[in-house]
């Protein structure tokens, strides 16, 4: 009796990982709505994110090259308007006007780039809808199944990029 006991215990297992199996590479959407997935993982992404922000240091690259090229100081803030003359510790402005009103905004918004943490937070919250734009494009292409999506969330250089070097 004991043995058939756990001979069910056994199959009960294997036909739960199976129902998680089907859930999981269900192309169709037809056991969970995409809107779950995509909160699912969008949760979980900001959760380990903000993980990340508490308990691994910040790492500076360029976000004080990213100030002094946006500041009030010699910046654009401070007028300059000639590409050729933004320069920053890293050397001379190679982005777009896009990112020099970005991080013209973030250099109010963090205290002319004092206040590294709220700068972190930010590029939390930009990640975090990036990661929902690239699940709905996914999961409208129904180009791979819901649990390919997770790996979005193993890329340790794309949290390194957003998080801790705040680019």
């Amino acid at each position: 009796s004991s043995s058939s006991s756990s001979s069910s215990s056994s199959k009960s297992s294997a036909s739960a990982l199976g129902r998680l199996w089907a859930i999981a590479s269900d192309r169709e959407y037809k056991t969970v709505k995409p809107w779950m997935w995509t909160v699912a993982i969008v949760a979980l992404e900001t959760v380990f994110s903000l993980l990340i922000v508490r308990f691994v240091n910040y790492t500076e690259i360029d976000w004080w090259a990213y100030m002094q090229e946006v500041g009030e100081d010699g910046g654009y803030l401070g007028g300059e308007l000639d590409y050729a003359n933004l320069r920053g510790d890293t050397g001379p402005l190679v982005y777009p006007a896009g990112f020099v009103y970005v991080y013209s905004a973030l250099y109010y918004l963090t205290g002319k780039g004092h206040n590294i943490l709220l700068a972190q937070y930010v590029f939390v919250a930009l990640y975090a809808l990036t990661i929902w734009v690239v699940v709905v494009i996914a999961q409208r292409t129904r180009a791979m199944p819901p649990w390919a999506l997770l790996l979005l969330c193993a890329s340790r250089r794309i949290h390194s990029i957003f998080v801790l070097r705040l680019f």
